[in-house]
């Protein structure tokens, strides 16, 4: 929830703890729990938002992800 209103700068920090770590199962659990988040909320303005980041966890699972292009795209997202 919090990650929802940090400003970018801030979700950018708190991915790179992530990224430094490169724990891509907690990376997946992390998306997977903001998809979450975000479908609790009205789900009509986050739409567009949920499939990015659905897109990006298919990309998580892929052989070699690259984390930090992933977690860094998705701070950057307008939530």
């Amino acid at each position: 929830k919090r990650f929802v209103v940090m400003p970018s700068k801030d979700r950018l920090l708190y991915v790179a703890e992530m990224i430094e770590e490169k724990n891509k199962s907690k990376a997946e659990e992390f998306l997977n729990t903001l998809v979450t988040e975000l479908c609790g909320k009205k789900l009509e303005t986050h739409t567009k938002t949920i499939k990015e980041i659905l897109t990006l966890l298919k990309y998580l699972k892929d052989r070699s992800p690259s984390l930090k292009l992933i977690l860094e795209r998705v701070a950057l997202l307008d939530l």
